[in-house]
This record gives structure tokens, C-alpha cells and sequence, in this order.
């Protein structure tokens, strides 16, 4: 396949690598390779993929590294705190899958700063509410009270 210039062919990109600005100013590959780096981060801790990455379903077991958890119990509770919580919460739903969202045995609070739950695709069983931060609001009261109220009703 031809690229831009007739007769050059069309290279790959590869995303950039710490130690490929060698040959620009050292300002600048220190500059590059921070932001290799940066990414490498943002990447490493992205809610959705490290929920992914250490909640696992088989069968009738749910499992975190050094956990088995069966699931015939009633409910399955699902609480998630903080500016993250939606993204979290949603990847643990997509992990219980949905017969038990079909089957009701799905209840659960997420609480987020105001702003952070604009278009979120939880289930309505999951109560999703926003409050204030980092200063304290009457939202964030009845946020925790929920929490708490969802905890409590835990049977084991």
C-alpha cells in the first residue's frame, strides 16, 4: 500500500517508549519520557481495568486474588466510595452479569462528587449519589447514612 508519497510505503505507529527520544534535546526527552511514564500510570490505575484486572466470576464463585467467594446467598451488595466509584461500580456489575441483575439479587450505593455520575449505565437496584468534595455537604450525610443502611442489611 502506498503511503502520502507515491511510492513510500505506509509505517505503523508504535506508541512511544521511554529511551525513544534519544536523539531530541535533553529537555525534551525527559520531557517525553515523563509523560511515557504518566500515561504508563494513568493507565495502570484506571478504575475500570483494575476492577477488570483482580474481580473475577466462575460459575457460582466470585474471586479476588487470595478470595473465593460462592454466590447462593440472597443479594449480592455492592458499595463503592469516592470519585472513582462509578467506573468501579460499573465494572463490578459487568462481572456479576445479568441474571443476577435479572433475578433482583443486585442492591447497592455508590457515592461520588457531584459531577462524576453523568451518564452512568448502573443498574436502577444500584442507588447512585452524589455529594460534596472536598468540603462536607448534607448530600455527603445522607450519602453515608445510606452506606451505612445498605451495610447493615448485610446477612453475611
Amino acid at each position: 500500500m502506498d503511503g502520502p508519497v507515491q511510492g513510500r510505503p505506509v509505517r505503523k505507529q508504535r506508541a512511544p517508549e521511554i529511551g525513544d527520544s534519544a536523539s531530541l534535546p535533553t529537555s525534551l526527552a525527559l520531557r517525553r519520557d515523563l509523560e511515557v511514564l504518566r500515561q504508563v500510570a494513568l493507565d495502570a490505575v484506571e478504575p475500570t481495568r483494575a476492577v477488570s484486572r483482580h474481580l473475577f466470576r466462575d460459575g457460582n464463585s466470585l474471586r479476588v486474588p487470595g478470595h473465593d467467594v460462592t454466590i447462593p446467598f440472597e443479594r449480592v451488595l455492592i458499595c463503592a466510595v469516592g470519585k472513582a466509584a462509578v467506573p468501579m461500580a460499573t465494572a463490578a456489575v459487568r462481572v456479576l452479569d445479568d441474571d443476577i441483575v435479572a433475578q433482583h439479587r443486585l442492591d447497592g450505593v455508590v457515592v461520588t462528587k457531584v459531577g462524576h455520575a453523568t451518564g452512568h449505565a448502573l443498574p436502577p437496584a444500584v442507588r447512585v449519589l452524589e455529594a460534596g468534595h472536598p468540603i462536607p455537604d448534607a448530600a455527603g450525610l445522607l450519602a453515608g447514612s445510606a452506606v451505612i443502611e445498605l451495610l447493615a442489611s448485610a446477612t453475611a
